[in-house]
């Protein structure tokens, strides 16, 4: 059976064609990934108005798109300053060649155009753009801002050092929920991860970043999140 999820069979093929050339595609959600968010959204009614940060090769656009496909009312809106340079707009052309037409493609930063969106507007945003703490910082901050009452934030990459500290931050605001909602099957992980996450499991963060050594901790801690976390918002500021 035919998957509805457009991104499947493009993970899958693998590359994307740039200048008539094949390029591997990179940077994106994999296939498991993909298909937790498409479940996601399409099985939440609720979710139209989506913003997505970071859109690198379209797979997490076309996901997304798949899911509100037919949607009464959805609409996706994604920022990526280097979708024309660095992508050479193979994001665009995949939603493009699937036929999809509802949604805006911003080619600037993130942190230009965020504070400039109208509050409580989206239903659910997707983050993947930049992983430095200082981005990841200011893109959930924004978002929350953003997203309406008991709206979500995804945010990918939550097992990267940079993006876990921020998450860290943000999940004890008292306006948030937090969900870690997407694990990687845990017989794949590395030797290492696997002592480290019997490290998480009998240390929570605060007494492992009192008992372990800083460059240990900053190394193997937040590797033991969850690929995908979310944030529900369950209260204004």
């Amino acid at each position: 059976m035919k998957t509805e999820n457009k991104a499947i069979e493009y993970i899958k093929k693998g590359y994307t064609l740039i200048n008539n050339q094949k390029v591997r595609i990179g940077s994106n959600i994999d296939l498991e990934e993909s298909s937790f968010i498409y479940d996601f959204i399409k099985t939440d009614r609720s979710i139209k108005k989506v913003l997505e940060i970071g859109c690198a090769n379209g797979v997490s656009s076309l996901t997304i798109s798949s899911a509100l496909n037919s949607r009464e009312g959805s609409f996706l809106t994604i920022i990526d300053p280097h979708q024309e340079k660095m992508w050479k707009n193979a994001g665009k052309r995949i939603l493009e060649e699937s036929s999809f037409e509802n949604f805006k493609l911003i080619y600037d930063f993130s942190e230009n155009i965020l504070p400039k969106e109208k509050e409580n507007k989206y239903d659910l945003i997707f983050i993947d753009g930049w992983h430095t703490f200082d981005q990841v910082m200011l893109d959930i901050f924004y978002s929350i801002r953003l997203v309406k009452l008991n709206g979500y934030i995804i945010r990918d990459d939550a097992d990267s050092n940079s993006v876990g500290k921020a998450i860290s931050y943000y999940k004890k605001y008292p306006n948030i929920k937090y969900f870690e909602i997407f694990k990687r099957n845990y017989k794949n992980l590395s030797l290492k991860r696997k002592l480290a996450n019997i490290i998480k499991y009998i240390l929570n963060e605060f007494f492992a970043q009192i008992i372990l050594p800083k460059f240990i901790f900053d190394k193997f801690f937040y590797q033991l999140n969850p690929t995908l976390i979310l944030f529900q918002k369950i209260g204004n500021d």
